[in-house]
């Protein structure tokens, strides 16, 4: 047997039973118990996604999640991972991950969604070959405006 499946611990329960004629009737039970506890679980490879917009909905694509077993072992877990967060709000939200009754966290960051953008500086090239040149944004600026009256200067370069 492997690590995760090797009897871990044993409970013997005895029970005396009294029959009909008064004769008592001794009854043993074992009873093995398969597989390690999980003492902890890491996110050891956040997912590809940190960013996102209010309302999108959790991406765990490249996450990897490891279970710390009793026998000192550790092991990656898919099956059974589940997790939560809060995406319709904007800021760093935490997501709580979570396996065998453990839990894991990291921090998403989520932004508002923009009800209108402009730009408001134009990049510092603006004239190409058509299929010879890829796009530069260097020096562009779109403006954000959100539906409660704010807004917010976006750097293309810097995105």
């Amino acid at each position: 047997m492997d690590d995760f499946t090797a009897a871990t611990h044993v409970r013997i329960s005895v029970t005396s039973v009294y029959t009909n004629g008064g004769t008592p009737h001794v009854s043993a039970q074992r009873i093995k118990f398969f597989g390690n506890v999980v003492n902890s679980i890491s996110v050891t490879t956040e997912p590809d996604k940190l960013v996102y917009f209010a309302g999108e909905e959790l991406n765990l694509d490249g996450m990897t999640v490891t279970a710390a077993y009793s026998n000192n072992t550790d092991r990656d877990v898919t099956e059974g991972v589940a997790a939560e967060c809060d995406l319709s709000t904007a800021g760093t939200q935490k997501v709580i991950v979570s396996y065998a009754g453990k839990t894991a966290e990291f921090d998403v960051t989520v932004k508002k969604v923009p009800a209108s953008i402009e730009v408001t500086t134009l990049p510092n090239k603006i004239e190409y070959v058509v299929g010879a040149q890829e796009l530069d944004t260097e020096g562009m600026v779109v403006t954000a405006y959100y539906d409660d009256d704010t807004s917010e200067e976006i750097y293309l370069a810097d995105v």
